[in-house]
């Protein structure tokens, strides 16, 4: 047997990619529940980090940020219910992330407002 140099790696990043692409290929079409909920989580993780930078000026760690997200998305939804905003989401792929943002920025001030005055900082 041969020492390899600086102990590379015997596989190459485009085989990584090409199983990549075949799990997510298997994932959609055997688990079609599964894709779904992880599009779901990256929008609420997205959610919280833009909420994050908008009230913070920093984004939070990845559950705080699904967290805040997921609670966003639901107030929001009512607040777009409530105003009669219903356009928002016929905007393809950013309506949902300008609802949540909206619920979730409203959250935070509103328990900033009501609960305790560092909260979210």
């Amino acid at each position: 047997m041969t020492k390899r140099k600086n102990d590379e790696s015997a596989y190459s990043p485009a085989l990584l990619i090409i199983l990549l692409i075949l799990l997510w290929i298997f994932a959609s079409n055997v688990m079609g529940g599964i894709v779904p909920l992880l599009w779901k989580l990256l929008y609420w993780i997205a959610t919280g980090a833009i909420t994050g930078l908008i009230v913070r000026g920093s984004s939070y760690d990845l559950l705080k940020n699904g967290l805040l997200g997921f609670a966003g998305g639901i107030l929001g939804g009512a607040l777009v219910r409530f105003f009669g905003l219903h356009f928002l989401y016929h905007i393809p792929l950013v309506g949902l992330l300008v609802v949540g943002i909206l619920g979730a920025v409203t959250l935070v001030y509103a328990m900033r407002i009501f609960v305790d005055k560092n909260f979210a900082r």
